[in-house]
């Protein structure tokens, strides 16, 4: 395995949210291992009240393969603020299911422009490259 994708959600309101963001996974990186939305644990960090949580299970040896996802998500996320959405969340960053603290980079769609969407999964990319 060179890395996966976990996608959880706090809130129904984001139920739909997640599951569409889990189909788009699906359908344009199929070699990415992505789990269905789920609920999110009760000991998760929260931003609030709803919100969708992209864990990213990083592989030092799947590097190119988590850029290769990362410019997919830069795409969804824009592509979402063009739609107005209201999509709060979080991107987690870990190198085992089990490691304590995980680096998380929080967002939340509405208060964002693309220009910021592309700057936060530079951030992101930059932690990836330091794996």
């Amino acid at each position: 395995m060179s890395f996966s994708v976990r996608i959880t959600r706090r809130g129904t309101d984001e139920e739909n949210e997640a599951g569409r963001l889990y189909e788009a996974i699906r359908a344009e990186c199929p070699d990415t291992v992505v789990s269905p939305s789920q609920e999110a644990p009760e000991a998760d960090a929260a931003l609030g009240a709803t919100e969708v949580i992209i864990t990213i299970i990083a592989m030092p040896i799947a590097k190119a393969a988590m850029l290769t996802f990362l410019d997919f998500l830069e795409t969804y996320l824009q592509s979402r603020v063009e739609e107005d959405s209201n999509l709060r969340g979080q991107v987690v960053i870990k190198k085992s299911e089990e490691e304590v603290p995980a680096k998380r980079y929080p967002f939340r769609l509405s208060d964002m422009k693309k220009g910021m969407i592309s700057k936060l999964i530079a951030m992101i990319k930059e932690q990836v490259s330091r794996l």
